[in-house]
C-alpha cells in the first residue's frame, strides 16, 4: 500500500486525475470511474522497495519539496518517462497548484 501511496501522489498521477477527472472550480475531486480507469503498472521488488523507502520517509520526517522530487524521479523512471517529459508533468502539477495557492 505505501508504494501505491507513492504512486498515487507523484505528480504524473496528478496530472492523469486532472485530466481525467471531474473539477468542481479549482478543486479536484475524485469519482469513482476515474479511479477504477487509472493505470498501476506492474512492479518489480525493486521499484515497490524504494517506492515504499520514499512513503516512510514522508510519513516519518512529513512532506517536503525533495520528497515530491524523488517521488516524481522514482515514478517517471517506473513509468519510462523521458527526462523531458518527466518535467513537463512536473511543471503542469507546479504551475496548477501555484495557481490554487494564490487565489
Amino acid at each position: 500500500l505505501l508504494a501505491l501511496l507513492s504512486l498515487l501522489n507523484s505528480s504524473h498521477y496528478y496530472y492523469w486525475f486532472w485530466n481525467r477527472g471531474k473539477k468542481k472550480g479549482k478543486t479536484l475531486e475524485l469519482m469513482y470511474t476515474p479511479l477504477c480507469e487509472t493505470p498501476v503498472p506492474i512492479l518489480s521488488k525493486t521499484q515497490i522497495a524504494e517506492l515504499v523507502k520514499i512513503a516512510k520517509d514522508a510519513i516519518d520526517n512529513g512532506y517536503s519539496d525533495e520528497i515530491q522530487k524523488q517521488v516524481d524521479t522514482e515514478v517517471g523512471k517506473i513509468l519510462g518517462f523521458k527526462k523531458e517529459v518527466n518535467a513537463q508533468v512536473i511543471e503542469f502539477k507546479t504551475k496548477n497548484l501555484s495557481k490554487k495557492r494564490a487565489a
